[in-house]
């Protein structure tokens, strides 16, 4: 059930919404990691993927959207340690955003820049 509600909540239409939706996933994922120990729980988290992706992806002008996409990658981070072993093929579309991300040609802040970094550390240590 928190991650269906999880799962709404990133597509609410308020960013400071679904930064929060992801800080409580972040904190679960960070602080309680055997919370989400069934195997019907790893599934359900595979699917909050593409939702996290679409938050880290978008840019704009505002500390909303970077502190959003900021809070995407240390969410996607989290849920690689936790599930990158065993689903490592699910994760192979954050490395391609991650490496557009920090390429040269993508105009990215500097925090935004160190998450993705933080990110693909991570990538590249669990797959």
């Amino acid at each position: 059930m928190f991650i269906s509600v999880i799962h709404n909540l990133l597509s609410h239409k308020l960013p400071s919404i679904r930064r929060r939706a992801m800080e409580l996933l972040g904190a679960k994922l960070q602080h309680q990691s055997n919370f989400f120990s069934l195997a019907a729980n790893e599934k359900a988290l595979l699917e909050l993927i593409p939702d996290l992706t679409s938050i880290a992806r978008t840019s704009g002008p505002g500390e909303e959207t970077a502190l959003n996409q900021q809070t995407s990658f240390f969410t996607l981070k989290l849920l690689c340690r936790l599930l990158g072993p065993s689903a490592c093929v699910s994760f192979k579309p954050i490395l391609e955003l991650v490496v557009d991300t920090i390429s040269p040609a993508a105009k990215t802040s500097t925090n935004v820049l160190a998450s993705a970094f933080l990110c693909l550390a991570e990538l590249i240590q669990d797959m």
